[in-house]
Protein backbone atom coordinates (compact mmCIF):
# COMPACT_ATOMS: atom_id res chain seq x y z
CA UNK A 1 0.00 0.00 0.00
CA UNK A 2 1.33 3.43 -0.90
CA UNK A 3 0.54 6.75 0.75
CA UNK A 4 -1.91 7.73 -1.98
CA UNK A 5 -3.95 4.58 -1.35
CA UNK A 6 -4.12 5.32 2.38
CA UNK A 7 -5.26 8.88 1.66
CA UNK A 8 -7.86 7.44 -0.73
CA UNK A 9 -9.18 5.08 1.96
CA UNK A 10 -9.48 7.91 4.47
CA UNK A 11 -10.92 10.49 2.05
CA UNK A 12 -12.61 8.32 -0.54
CA UNK A 13 -15.94 10.05 -0.01
CA UNK A 14 -14.35 13.51 -0.04
CA UNK A 15 -15.69 14.39 3.38
CA UNK A 16 -12.60 15.21 5.43
CA UNK A 17 -11.65 18.84 6.13
CA UNK A 18 -7.92 18.31 5.76
CA UNK A 19 -5.25 15.63 5.98
CA UNK A 20 -1.56 16.13 6.71
CA UNK A 21 1.42 13.83 7.00
CA UNK A 22 3.60 14.72 9.97
CA UNK A 23 6.52 13.35 11.95
CA UNK A 24 9.64 11.75 10.52
CA UNK A 25 7.98 10.87 7.22
CA UNK A 26 7.16 14.56 6.68
CA UNK A 27 10.58 15.79 7.76
CA UNK A 28 12.78 13.20 6.05
CA UNK A 29 10.55 11.39 3.55
CA UNK A 30 8.29 8.36 3.66
CA UNK A 31 11.03 6.19 2.16
CA UNK A 32 13.27 6.90 5.19
CA UNK A 33 10.61 6.44 7.87
CA UNK A 34 9.37 3.01 8.92
CA UNK A 35 6.02 4.53 9.78
CA UNK A 36 3.91 7.30 8.31
CA UNK A 37 1.74 9.39 10.62
CA UNK A 38 -1.36 11.12 9.26
CA UNK A 39 -3.65 13.61 11.02
CA UNK A 40 -7.05 14.54 9.68
CA UNK A 41 -10.25 16.23 10.78
CA UNK A 42 -13.77 15.53 9.59
CA UNK A 43 -17.21 16.90 10.46
CA UNK A 44 -18.71 13.42 10.81
CA UNK A 45 -16.33 12.39 13.62
CA UNK A 46 -17.64 12.77 17.17
CA UNK A 47 -14.51 11.44 18.88
CA UNK A 48 -10.98 10.39 17.98
CA UNK A 49 -10.63 7.76 15.27
CA UNK A 50 -7.44 5.78 14.99
CA UNK A 51 -6.68 3.51 12.06
CA UNK A 52 -3.55 1.54 11.25
CA UNK A 53 -2.55 -0.12 8.01
CA UNK A 54 0.70 -1.94 7.24
CA UNK A 55 2.40 -2.72 3.98
CA UNK A 56 5.70 -4.54 4.15
CA UNK A 57 8.07 -2.63 6.41
CA UNK A 58 5.93 0.54 6.44
CA UNK A 59 3.12 1.15 8.91
CA UNK A 60 0.55 3.90 8.40
CA UNK A 61 -1.01 5.48 11.50
CA UNK A 62 -4.01 7.71 10.86
CA UNK A 63 -5.46 9.85 13.63
CA UNK A 64 -8.77 11.55 12.96
CA UNK A 65 -10.51 14.16 15.08
CA UNK A 66 -13.74 16.14 14.91
CA UNK A 67 -13.55 19.37 12.93
CA UNK A 68 -11.93 22.22 14.85
CA UNK A 69 -9.82 20.16 17.27
CA UNK A 70 -6.43 21.27 15.95
CA UNK A 71 -7.34 24.95 16.28
CA UNK A 72 -8.62 24.37 19.84
CA UNK A 73 -5.35 22.68 20.75
CA UNK A 74 -3.31 25.48 19.17
CA UNK A 75 -5.27 28.06 21.16
CA UNK A 76 -4.48 26.02 24.29
CA UNK A 77 -0.77 26.18 23.35
CA UNK A 78 -0.31 22.40 23.12
CA UNK A 79 3.08 21.42 21.75
CA UNK A 80 1.95 18.52 19.58
CA UNK A 81 -0.27 20.86 17.60
CA UNK A 82 2.56 23.29 16.90
CA UNK A 83 4.82 20.41 15.85
CA UNK A 84 2.13 19.19 13.46
CA UNK A 85 1.88 22.66 11.90
CA UNK A 86 5.67 22.97 11.68
CA UNK A 87 6.23 19.57 10.06
CA UNK A 88 2.94 18.86 8.31
CA UNK A 89 2.77 18.15 4.60
CA UNK A 90 -0.71 18.94 3.35
CA UNK A 91 -2.33 16.25 1.19
CA UNK A 92 -5.96 17.38 1.43
CA UNK A 93 -7.34 20.78 2.43
CA UNK A 94 -10.85 21.95 1.76
CA UNK A 95 -10.16 25.28 3.48
CA UNK A 96 -9.97 24.64 7.24
CA UNK A 97 -6.19 24.03 7.36
CA UNK A 98 -5.55 27.29 5.53
CA UNK A 99 -7.89 29.02 8.00
CA UNK A 100 -5.91 27.51 10.91
CA UNK A 101 -2.67 28.90 9.48
CA UNK A 102 -4.27 32.33 9.22
CA UNK A 103 -5.58 32.10 12.81
CA UNK A 104 -2.09 31.30 14.13
CA UNK A 105 -0.87 34.57 12.66
CA UNK A 106 -3.93 36.72 13.35
CA UNK A 107 -4.37 35.52 16.94
CA UNK A 108 -0.61 35.32 17.59
CA UNK A 109 -0.96 31.79 18.91
CA UNK A 110 2.07 30.45 20.77
CA UNK A 111 3.24 27.47 22.77
CA UNK A 112 2.12 27.38 26.38
CA UNK A 113 4.88 27.52 29.00
CA UNK A 114 6.56 24.13 29.36
CA UNK A 115 5.23 22.82 26.04
CA UNK A 116 7.46 21.70 23.16
CA UNK A 117 6.60 20.96 19.52
CA UNK A 118 8.93 17.95 19.72
CA UNK A 119 8.36 14.58 21.33
CA UNK A 120 10.00 14.24 24.73
CA UNK A 121 13.34 12.51 24.44
CA UNK A 122 13.66 9.18 26.31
Amino acid sequence: MVLGQVVGILDGAGQIDFLVVYGRAAREGADVANDVDLYFEAPYLRDQLQREEAEGATAYHAYGWPSGRLLLNLRAGLGFSFGLIRDGLIFVDRGPYREILAAIDEERLALAPGESPDKPRP
